[in-house]
């Protein structure tokens, strides 16, 4: 597997006198289908345009003006599937915690990319080794809009080159950091044991409200 959309197939040619390959794969109707013929010192094809998360199957025969070769054992593998249900939450003005569903076999690693703003263009931000499903992104500003979509990647490793395998991106999401209130004020409300609080919201999206912490010392302090 090359991507969500791309195969590649590599073989060994062990016939002498072969002139070409032939790669044949089962079409939609579960048919073995000839694709394409390469000439026999080829060793590899790149079948392109494939569905992410889909399973081919293939074979190949070697073939010359007198005739054919048997087949060679069909294999069969799948695209590289798009991370999916990638979710982003503001935890802090300064964190955004990110969270997805691993749909890939045996990926290296997860790239997250962020942009800023709706105009802004994809960067990478960060990975996720194997197998883990979330993010934190500690590098935000509040009260800013962040968009994020994730992929995953493979790294193999055929003769001494490494080959990096990419699925498609996941779903795309947006977020915006929040932003801690300024200017608290406390005033002595009109009974004895009541202090009244105000203080300016300084975050533009949506919030569930504000927790109010109060400290006997200074120090520790309680809900």
């Amino acid at each position: 597997t090359e991507s969500s959309t791309i195969m590649t197939l590599s073989w060994k040619n062990n016939s002498k006198t072969a002139t070409e390959i032939e790669v044949w794969k089962v079409d939609p109707n579960g048919d073995w289908a000839l694709i394409v013929k390469v000439p026999a010192s080829v060793a590899f094809y790149r079948d392109l345009g494939l569905e992410g998360g889909t399973f081919y199957r293939y074979k190949i025969r070697a073939s010359n003006a007198t005739g054919v070769s048997d087949y060679s054992d069909a294999i069969i593998e799948m695209t590289m599937p798009a991370p999916a249900e990638l979710a982003a939450t503001a935890v802090s003005s300064t964190v955004v915690s990110l969270s997805w569903i691993d749909t890939t076999r045996g990926e290296t690693e997860f790239q997250i990319e962020r942009k800023e703003g709706w105009g802004g263009a994809y960067k990478m931000i960060g990975s996720a080794t194997m197998n883990i499903k979330k993010y934190d992104n500690t590098k935000v500003k509040p009260n800013t809009t962040y968009w994020y979509h994730v992929r995953a990647v493979k790294v193999s490793t055929q003769q001494g080159s490494k080959t990096f395998s990419n699925s498609q991106y996941s779903n795309e999401v947006s977020v915006t950091t929040l932003d801690g209130p300024t200017k608290l004020v406390a005033t002595p409300a009109s009974c004895n044991n009541e202090i009244a609080l105000s203080w300016k919201n300084n975050s533009s999206n949506l919030h569930q409200g504000f927790n109010i912490e109060r400290s006997m010392n200074g120090t520790k302090y309680d809900p």
